[in-house]
């Protein structure tokens, strides 16, 4: 269960990759949710807030401003990718 940064940033590198978010298409996404779905479970994550612990849309930026082995593409049915 993804409840920080961290969280995320610790499944991301299990996983290798990951959508930026819950999709239609069956495509993994580290996050299975959208910025308009409620979390399939209890976590202080949630899209848009602009806190960089808790918000998704904030740790696509801040993986590539604090990591030098990650990239960002729109890869996949022109979908971000992480």
């Amino acid at each position: 269960m993804i409840k920080n940064y961290n969280d995320f940033i610790t499944t991301l590198f299990d996983a290798g990759f990951s959508m930026g978010g819950g999709n239609s298409e069956g495509i993994y996404s580290v996050i299975s949710w959208n910025w308009n779905e409620a979390p399939p479970y209890d976590t202080p994550v949630c899209w848009h807030t602009g806190d960089p612990e808790t918000d998704p849309w904030e740790w696509r930026m801040r993986v590539l401003n604090e990591r030098d082995d990650t990239a960002y593409a729109k890869l996949f049915l022109k979908r971000a990718v992480i």
